[in-house]
């Protein structure tokens, strides 16, 4: 449980990062992200007094389906137009080239 050093709890970190996440404070594009969930705050159970950011480390990334199946691709993508050139397809565990 995190709180503030006025005895506020803000929350489990789960729930502070699903916060976060809805309100859209986290980059939503592919990567890894570091986020602040909480500044000068206090664990409870930890020492009293003793200030702490919690962050987290978040990775996001993106998986496309045909119906049911995930398609796994790989490839490049060119940035101007949108289109994918790429080596291989993967859907349900079968390979489509």
């Amino acid at each position: 449980m995190v709180q503030t050093p006025e005895g506020q709890n803000l929350g489990i970190v789960r729930d502070l990062l699903a916060t976060k996440w809805n309100a859209r404070e986290v980059p939503q594009e592919p990567g890894r992200h570091d986020v602040v969930l909480a500044a000068n705050a206090e664990l409870v159970g930890g020492s009293p007094g003793m200030g702490a950011t919690v962050s987290a480390t978040v990775t996001v990334s993106e998986m496309y389906h045909f119906g049911q199946w995930p398609v796994q691709t790989k490839g490049l993508q060119d940035a101007k137009s949108g289109a994918l050139s790429h080596a291989s397809r993967q859907n349900g565990g079968n390979l489509a080239p």
